[in-house]
């Protein structure tokens, strides 16, 4: 599925928890979640790869996307750390 259709970030976090919960591939699970900020660089894609990597116990690149969030929107308060 292309990056411009409607559910390209639907069937990405699909086939992400395909990974995690059947192959058990933490790496192939983050991978997904990259591509998506990769093709799609919203400050919601940065949030959801940040909690995607806390989820496989990756905090330390968590807080690297966290911030990469912040830094699209600097002036949003509703968003923290």
């Amino acid at each position: 599925m292309p990056p411009s259709h409607p559910s390209y970030t639907k069937s990405m976090a699909a086939m992400a928890d395909i990974y995690l919960t059947h192959r058990k591939d933490r790496k192939a699970y983050a991978r997904c979640y990259k591509e998506v900020v990769d093709k799609q660089p919203s400050q919601q894609n940065f949030l959801i790869f940040g909690d995607a990597l806390l989820s496989i116990h990756e905090p330390a690149d968590a807080i690297k996307a966290f911030k990469q969030a912040l830094d699209l929107e600097p002036g949003r308060t509703d968003v923290e750390l």
